[in-house]
């Protein structure tokens, strides 16, 4: 019978049958020949000693099916966790070819599968959060400069050798990235701090190289019409706010303000205010009102946005005569009173009332 510490919980199960009829069988030998594995009963992760009384000769495969079967006897909590790891050290040794030893038992694909899964499931308790054992630690800096000129080192894979090569995520990944980083672009630290590593990285001379190489590659050359009307679908018939956060807008401004322009850039400036001069801007047809305008007046106020048949109807509303105080009545008076009607009353003369002088004025 196994002694096992009294904080110890399992199922008992057929799997703790097997185990405790695996080492009793081990204990009644009397010798093992061959290559044998010493293995503590009740584990050293679980409270085991190291006394002799604890520790039983097994044979290699035996050793391994005692692990498995500690697996399967579902310790609670933390102790569950230790056994999954140990089982995953005999996993490793018959994966790899590094060990130099004569592991002769084998793991099937049915026990492989189910521990597989078992251990991931682990491994996202006991790595995440507070669990992970670099939980709210960073790299100095030193341990920093030593990554990144390792990195520097590294040769990538590109073209057809790269794993990634011809393959592309499919939309649930595309989908579950997106929202991932969504949710880190809403934390104003990570924000700020990705902020600042983009600023540096813009400042590195061989990115400049590469963004001044790009931009004189692309000038001259006219943009795909379908890319530049997909660009301008996005914006047309909406108001700077619409298309813009109001962040990025004062950041747009103040940028405008405080920028300084070299001598040449100045003179591109007015190189092309000199040959715009006395042209007139191409204008198109409005399909609502039918008048013809520019681009931008045509993109703002018309098309989609017309309200140029709804003004006119306005206007001409305003310019019909009122019916009422201005149009057929008139002044009529009686000697003491005036009224303004259509018609005159009996008594009442037309015209209106004297202005009596004003006794301080004489």
């Amino acid at each position: 019978m196994i002694n096992w510490p009294d904080e110890i919980k399992f199922v008992k199960n057929k799997y703790s049958k097997w185990y405790n009829s695996l080492i009793q069988k081990a204990q009644q030998r009397e010798t093992l020949s061959g290559y044998k594995e010493n293995h503590h009963i009740v584990p050293r992760s679980l409270g085991g000693s190291n006394d002799n009384s604890n520790i039983v000769s097994l044979t290699a495969r035996e050793h391994y099916i005692a692990h498995a079967l500690l697996w399967k006897m579902n310790f609670e909590g933390k102790y569950g966790h230790k056994m999954v790891f140990a089982l995953a050290v005999f996993i490793n040794k018959v994966r790899t070819s590094k060990v130099k030893k004569n592991f002769d038992y084998a793991v099937n694909s049915r026990i492989y599968e189910s521990f597989r899964k078992h251990q991931a499931e682990i491994s996202k308790i006991t790595n995440t959060g507070k669990g992970n054992p670099f939980y709210e630690k960073t790299h100095s800096e030193a341990a920093r400069k030593v990554i990144g000129e390792k990195s520097k080192l590294k040769e990538f894979k590109k073209g057809p050798e790269h794993p990634m090569w011809g393959r592309s995520p499919s939309p649930e990944a595309r989908a579950k990235s997106s929202a991932s980083m969504k949710e880190k672009w809403k934390d104003p630290e990570w924000k700020k701090n990705q902020m600042a590593k983009y600023q540096l990285a813009r400042q590195r001379p061989e990115v400049i190289a590469n963004r001044k190489a790009a931009t004189d590659a692309r000038r001259g050359v006219k943009r795909d019409p379908a890319a530049v009307e997909k660009t301008a679908a996005k914006k047309r018939g909406k108001k700077e706010h619409e298309i813009y956060s109001s962040e990025a807008i004062l950041k747009r401004k103040e940028a405008l303000k405080n920028r300084v322009l070299s001598e040449k850039g100045r003179e591109k400036i007015k190189e092309a205010g000199r040959k715009r001069k006395g042209v007139p801007k191409k204008k198109k047809l409005c399909p609502k009102c039918g008048g013809m305008f520019a681009g931008n007046m045509l993109a703002r106020y018309h098309g989609d946005n017309c309200d140029a048949l709804e003004r006119n109807k306005k206007s001409n509303e305003l310019k019909k005569p009122r019916k009422g105080a201005a149009l057929g009545k008139t002044w009529f008076n009686n000697g003491q009173i005036e009224t303004y009607k259509f018609e005159c009353p009996v008594g009442f003369t037309k015209g209106r009332l004297k202005k009596k002088p004003n006794s301080e004025n004489g």
